[in-house]
């Protein structure tokens, strides 16, 4: 299926967001640029509603080089903008005391209900025009694709297969797909898979090997988040079993840095025809990520730790059983958008 290359790895911009952080948010974005990064994943409800905005500034001159996805779905928060700066303020506190977060997020939900949570989704032609438009305007170019934001397979119907078909064929769009749950995927990859070529969706070794298909790329997110406390609980609660792992994989899984990215490897390596997300605000790290798609090395332990991880038997702690899945390497060729 012709297409457009990409490179390997995604940066996700759901935290840019404007006002005090915007400056900040433009320099995290160009880092990511010189790290190796050419596919940006936006959305009309990340950054309260500015994140497509300063993707566009920050790419700059760039933006015909790279591509970029964004999504329909959830509307764009026009709720008080000032909540980003109290969150800036107070992030340094929270990272030192994890507890404040819930109560954080608490306070806050008050004053956000109504602006693009999950309960207010739409997906009727009308407003997919008019969202798609403005994204357009926002980013200032053709979107390379479009995703349906949280679709259930219930949701989709031919009028919105006819509004994306149009927006491709009229040049607004290069592709569409969805991006939503794993078990949504799984239904819509199977009832209505031409709605879906391409699919979005969580993935960590945790769960069950991609299903290889042609005709499908896949675009995975949230490796290390899910699996990276999990791993490194396990590691502190039985010594042997880490020194074990560490040796079958040929990394130390202990080291929590470098946990961080044999997990990305390991994304890479379940899904060495698609895209994998991955996001940071910190400068060293958005470099250290950056690279990991251009070592083999790296990337065949990723596939080691998922193959290892795959044949435990079923621990105490949590680790469960998974099926043998492919644990081959990736190959030469970068990522492909349909087209």
């Amino acid at each position: 299926m012709a297409g457009v290359e990409t490179s390997r790895l995604g940066f996700g911009c759901a935290f840019l967001t404007g006002g005090i952080e915007r400056s900040a948010n433009l320099r995290r974005v160009r880092m990511a640029l010189e790290a190796g990064f050419r596919h940006f994943d936006t959305a009309p409800a990340y950054g309260l509603g500015a994140s497509e905005e300063v993707l566009a500034e920050a790419l700059g001159s760039e933006r015909g080089r790279v591509t970029v996805a964004t999504k329909v779905g959830l509307p764009r928060p026009t709720g008080d903008r000032g909540w980003a700066a109290v969150k800036a303020l107070v992030r340094p506190v929270i990272d030192l005391a994890p507890g404040l977060r819930a109560a954080l997020t608490a306070q806050m939900a008050p004053a956000t209900a109504g602006h693009g949570g999950a309960g207010e989704r739409d997906y009727s032609a009308a407003f997919l025009t008019a969202s798609l438009d403005e994204s357009l305007r926002r980013l200032g170019g053709r979107i390379d694709a479009l995703l349906l934001h949280e679709i259930a397979p219930g949701e989709i119907t031919e009028e919105i297969e006819r509004c994306l078909e149009d927006a491709k064929v009229a040049g607004k769009i290069g592709a569409f797909g969805i991006a939503t749950t794993t078990p949504a995927t799984q239904a819509i990859v199977e009832e209505r898979p031409a709605i879906a070529p391409i699919a979005q969706r969580p993935w960590a070794v945790f769960d069950e090997p991609l299903i290889d298909d042609s005709r499908r790329l896949w675009i995975t997110y949230r490796a290390i988040q899910r699996a990276h406390g999990r791993l490194s609980a396990l590691a502190r609660a039985d010594r042997a079993w880490a020194a074990g792992l560490s040796q079958a994989v040929g990394r130390d899984v202990s080291d929590r840095e470098a946990l961080g990215e044999l997990l990305l490897a390991a994304a890479l390596a379940n899904n060495p025809a698609g895209i994998v997300l991955i996001s940071s605000r910190r400068p060293r790290r958005i470099a250290r990520f950056g690279a990991v798609q251009d070592d083999p090395n790296l990337i065949a332990a990723g596939a080691r730790l998922t193959a290892a991880l795959g044949t435990e038997r079923e621990r105490a702690a949590g680790l469960t059983p998974r099926r043998r899945g492919r644990v081959s390497g990736p190959p030469a060729s970068p990522g492909r958008l349909p087209g």
